[in-house]
């Protein structure tokens, strides 16, 4: 079984390139701005880290097969 799972994963990686909006960290950092207090309105800029809509937090995007290939 080791050497089918092998051959899948090599066709995966082949498939697949590095995401360019993670850079294949599957996070980007998205700025927040937090209120400081009640009484002063101006916000604190935050970075939190959300995963990649571009590549659902794989690190990779893969292409797309067309269906005359198959």
């Amino acid at each position: 079984m080791g050497k089918v799972k092998d051959i899948f994963q090599d066709q995966r990686e082949r498939a697949s390139k590095v995401c360019p909006e993670c850079d294949g960290d599957g996070k980007v950092v998205e700025i927040t701005y937090r209120v400081q207090s009640f009484s002063r309105d101006i916000g604190e800029p935050y970075e939190d880290p959300v995963e990649c809509e571009t590549c659902q937090g794989e690190g990779a995007v893969f292409e797309e097969q067309d269906d005359e290939d198959i």
